[in-house]
Formats: structure tokens, C-alpha cells, sequence
């Protein structure tokens, strides 16, 4: 279910045809915002707080190009079953994060979190293995 004001945004990268999946029983609250230039999953059960962002991409940073014209880079993101991401989580390209994990609020996945694991912090890290 989506909440309001929710923005899912699919916009041709380095694929002809990125996807959003949001499988059965998802909530995203409102004013979350998905950034899909490749594919970005969430899967069924999974709680997204508000105000979050989540994408699969970012720029190029080659030296001598302007950064508005270089190339996106993309790495999937693939977000498990029954995982809870806090208000205002930041979730970046390339991470997976793992079934029945927690992302604390405001904080910035950078790495792939565990099943099971609990991140927090800026960049985030592991604070414990729930049990």
C-alpha cells in the first residue's frame, strides 16, 4: 500500500526499462520517495517509514567532466521480507537488506545489511543481530 504523496520514479538509466517492485502487503508512508533508474525491490511484509528515499543510483565522479554530465551508475537494490526502515532512512544503490531486518530511522545504508540485522548511524552500521 502507498500512502499519500508517495513518488515512485522510473527514469531510463543504464536500462531500457527500470522497475519498481512493491510485493504484496508493503506499506511506503507517505512522502517516501523511490528512485529507480534499474530496479529497486521491496519485498512483501516490509514497513517504510516516512520521508524516505530510497534509489538505485548516482553520478559519475570522473575528474574533469562536470558531474551533471557524466553518467548514472546503477546497482539494484533489493530490500527483503518483513523489514522496517525508520522515517527518514536513506537507502543508497547496491544494497540489499536482508529478510526481517531493521534500518533505524535517518539513517544512511550505504552496505548491505544481514537478515536479521539491525543498522543505524550515518553511514549506517550493524548495532546488533535480533534474536
Amino acid at each position: 500500500m502507498l500512502d499519500r504523496q508517495v513518488v515512485l520514479l522510473a527514469v531510463e538509466g543504464n536500462r531500457e526499462r527500470p522497475s519498481i517492485v512493491i510485493q504484496d502487503d508493503a506499506y511506503v508512508n507517505r512522502f517516501t520517495f523511490i528512485d529507480a533508474s534499474d530496479r529497486v525491490e521491496i519485498g512483501p511484509k516490509t514497513m517504510i517509514g516516512p520521508n524516505c528515499y530510497i534509489t538505485d543510483h548516482d553520478h559519475g565522479t570522473a575528474t574533469g567532466d562536470q558531474v551533471g554530465d557524466q553518467p548514472l551508475v546503477n546497482e539494484q537494490v533489493h530490500v527483503g521480507k518483513d523489514v522496517w526502515i525508520g522515517a527518514g532512512a536513506i537507502v543508497l544503490k547496491g544494497v540489499e537488506v536482508g529478510d526481517h531486518a531493521i534500518v533505524a530511522a535517518g539513517a544512511v545504508v550505504t552496505e548491505s545489511v544481514p537478515s536479521y540485522g539491525v543498522v543505524a548511524g550515518v553511514p549506517a552500521e550493524i548495532i546488533r543481530i535480533r534474536e
